[in-house]
């Protein structure tokens, strides 16, 4: 990559932070803390009535309450979907921004001999058009550019998932990049590979059970797996998967709705897991119109998993 080995101290900023890749490649920020809550400690009872207290915020505006399910809509600026209009596009919804900082807080592990498995695995259970996916192409784009001989596996249940939603979400951020970034970036059939190197690429295969090789076979120093629709994904691809995880450097990222009571991807939620544990709910997205919901509501239930 010819142009980013010019500057590998810029390369090294990008290693560490997400949102600094954010704003270099797509100029783009994540969601504006209410101002209230910048730097301040607040009290608050837990569910035993003991009084605690919680920094939800630095004073630059990073998360940094370990549990990034306490977030909440209402923690963030202008984020009804009448008022996220005033950003054009600039700025991350707040789930989005939820979900980045748990991928950066899995980069702070790497190279380190000690780290919650947590911070390795992250789960989203999601309704649907909340930018789960956009988000996830992120991460990806981020992990493929910064990771000099990075390895990427994605993987979903269908092939109109993979291709037509992922794939195609992934060109519509490429096309945000500066051309000769871009242009390291080539995409063949069901590969995404820098230019001119054989082993540096992020690889889309469907998940069967009569195929659940998708996630084997990556040998790298960094190694990303992502499960789209996990939950419709067979146990036998999770169990493959793990073959991949013999990097010192890796993170695992499953995405999807909560369709079925049991599976990898039900557990993963579970209580106890070892997973960073997300669930954003579409009501709460500024990016979801409100007769997108009613019909959801009118065709899965107003209680279902699948708003």
């Amino acid at each position: 990559m010819k142009s980013l080995e010019k500057n590998l101290s810029l390369i090294n900023e990008w290693q560490k932070n997400v949102f600094v890749f954010l704003l270099d490649v797509y100029g783009m920020r994540p969601a504006p803390p209410v101002d209230d809550l910048l730097g301040r400690t607040l009290e608050y009872s837990d569910a035993y009535g003991d009084k605690r207290d919680a920094t939800f915020f630095d004073k630059d505006g990073n998360l940094i309450y370990p549990d990034l399910s306490f977030y909440t809509r209402e923690m963030f600026k202008l984020q009804s979907t009448s008022e996220f209009n005033v950003f054009h596009g600039t700025r991350l919804t707040w789930q989005q921004t939820v979900k980045l900082t748990a991928y950066n807080r899995a980069l702070a592990t790497f190279d380190k001999d000690s780290y919650e498995m947590a911070d390795r695995y992250i789960t989203t259970r999601s309704g649907h058009g909340t930018g789960k996916t956009s988000s996830s192409v992120i991460i990806s784009q981020h992990f493929l550019i910064s990771f000099f001989g990075s390895q990427i596996g994605v993987t979903a249940n269908t092939e109109d998932q993979l291709r037509d939603i992922f794939m195609k979400e992934f060109s519509i951020w490429k096309r945000k990049m500066h051309p000769e970034l871009a242009g390291n970036l080539v995409e063949l059939d069901d590969f995404i590979r820098i230019r001119n190197e054989k082993d540096w690429f992020l690889r889309a295969r469907v998940a069967r059970p009569e195929r659940p090789e998708a996630l084997a076979g990556l040998h790298s120093p960094y190694v990303l797996l992502i499960i789209d629709e996990a939950s419709s994904v067979h146990s036998k691809v999770f169990e493959t998967m793990k073959g991949s995880l013999t990097s010192s450097n890796y993170i695992v990222i499953y995405d999807g709705n909560p369709t079925r009571a049991e599976g990898e991807f039900y557990e993963s939620h579970k209580k106890g897991s070892s997973f960073t544990k997300l669930h954003f709910n579409s009501r709460h997205s500024p990016i979801v119109r409100k007769n997108f919901i009613k019909k959801m509501e009118d065709d899965y239930g107003a209680d279902s998993d699948e708003v």
